[in-house]
C-alpha cells in the first residue's frame, strides 16, 4: 500500500484540483442550459463535451482509487497513467469551454445585429 507521504500528498493535490473542475464543469453546464432549444445542433455539441468529461472524470476516481492502495514498486506506472488521462481530461475541459465561449460570442453578435429576434 502506498504510505509515502509524497504519494499521499499528490493524491490529495489531484482530489482537490478534480474538485475544482466539478465547480467549473456544473458551472459551464448551467451556462449550457440557457441555450436557446432551437440550436439543437449546439446544444448536442455540448452536451457530447459534457458526457465525455463525466466518463474521463470517472476514469480519474477509478485512478485515484488505485492510487490509494498500489504498492510502492507499481506508484510510477500508476502515477504516468493518471498524468495521461488528467492531462486528457483538462484538455477537453479546455475545448468545451471554448468552444462554448466562441458560441456565445456568435451568439451576441446574432442578437446584436438582429436584436428583435428573441429566439423564438
Amino acid at each position: 500500500m502506498a504510505t509515502n507521504p509524497a504519494h499521499t500528498h499528490y493524491r490529495d493535490s489531484l482530489r482537490v484540483e478534480l474538485s475544482e473542475f466539478d465547480n467549473k464543469i456544473e458551472k459551464l453546464a448551467l451556462q449550457m442550459k440557457q441555450i436557446e432549444p432551437s440550436d439543437e445542433e449546439t446544444m448536442l455539441a455540448y452536451e457530447r463535451y459534457l458526457d465525455a468529461l463525466q466518463i474521463k472524470r470517472e476514469a480519474i476516481e477509478m485512478k485515484l482509487d488505485q492510487m490509494e492502495t498500489v504498492e510502492e514498486n507499481l506508484w510510477d506506472g500508476i502515477q504516468a497513467g493518471m498524468e495521461e488521462i488528467w492531462d486528457d481530461f483538462k484538455l477537453t475541459f479546455s475545448r468545451a469551454s471554448e468552444e462554448f465561449e466562441a458560441g456565445q460570442k456568435i451568439r451576441a453578435e446574432r442578437q446584436d445585429l438582429n436584436p428583435q429576434d428573441t429566439g423564438s
